[in-house]
Parts: structure tokens; sequence; C-alpha cells
């Protein structure tokens, strides 16, 4: 049985993944960080992904991967 706990909004409880409205709030964050740096143009992207992978051989599963990734990528100008 899976615990559910309260999660922080947007985030959902059963796999911890980010929601959109956290990834925006992460965007903004470095934005502001970049703003208060005094670049001159500046460019930000975020992601989480999740996935799970399996391979069978000889009807046995011979591997199964959980992934759990996140990003956040910031290229300034200036």
């Amino acid at each position: 049985m899976t615990e559910v706990s309260k999660a922080p909004a947007g985030r959902s409880t059963t796999t911890g993944m980010l929601g959109p409205a956290e990834l925006e709030a992460l965007i903004g964050e470095a934005l502001e960080a970049a703003r208060n740096l005094g670049v001159d143009q500046a460019e930000v992207a975020a992601s989480h992904d999740v996935g799970l992978s399996a391979t069978a051989r000889l009807g046995d599963v011979e591997n199964l991967e959980y992934t759990n990734d996140r990003g956040l990528w910031v290229t300034v100008y200036k």
C-alpha cells in the first residue's frame, strides 16, 4: 500500500513529481538571480522526468530500472 502524505502545492503525493507551478517558481527564481547579477538576457528551462524500463529474456525479467531526473538549465548573455 502506498503511503500518501501531504505534498506541497503542485507536487504529486505518490511520485514526488514537481508540478508546473513548482517548475515555474524555480524558473522565476533563476531569472531573478540573473537579473540581480545584471545580465542583459537570460534563458531558463526546468524539467522533472520519471521513468521505468524493463527488459526480459526467456520469459524472465532481466533488468528493471527506475529513473528520476531533474534539471535546471540557465544561459546568460552579458
